[in-house]
């Protein structure tokens, strides 16, 4: 099982909302607020699994086939989530508060000059190892 829980909490970790509204008590709020629309989402209509942040098919596990065919589309959907949490990194990681500004403005307008050409390699392949995952999930 901790095969299949292991990604999970990884794609949790990257979920990094504390950068992006610089606050602890409402970064706080903002993932609980995360927590409750997981939980209402069903009713929400957002049913499907490549919407649900981290999601996944189900994956059941015998003692004869281990978890056989099961895994392929797992991997799958873990890769098309691993894409989007390396997107989520690397916003965070050009919005991350350096210096004393911590205004969101700022931070904007200071991201467009750390993202020159070199930078952009990382999020275009994970767009297309995404879209591919996707592809093959869909």
């Amino acid at each position: 099982m901790f095969v299949v829980q292991l990604p999970d909490y990884l794609l949790l970790c990257v979920l990094a909302m504390q950068v992006l509204v610089n606050n602890k008590y409402l970064g706080h709020f903002v993932m609980v607020v995360y927590y409750v629309a997981k939980i209402f989402k069903e009713k929400l209509g957002l049913n499907h699994k490549l919407l649900e942040y981290g999601g996944n098919p189900d994956v059941q596990y015998s003692d004869l086939n281990k978890y056989g065919h099961f895994l392929e589309g797992f991997n799958w959907f873990k890769l098309y989530w691993a894409a989007g949490a390396l997107l989520l990194a690397l916003v965070a990681n050009v919005l991350w508060v350096r210096g004393t500004e911590a205004r969101l403005g700022p931070r904007l307008t200071e991201s467009r000059r750390r993202w020159r050409r070199p930078a952009w390699t990382a999020p275009a392949g994970a767009t297309v190892g995404g879209r591919a995952a996707v592809g093959w999930a869909w």
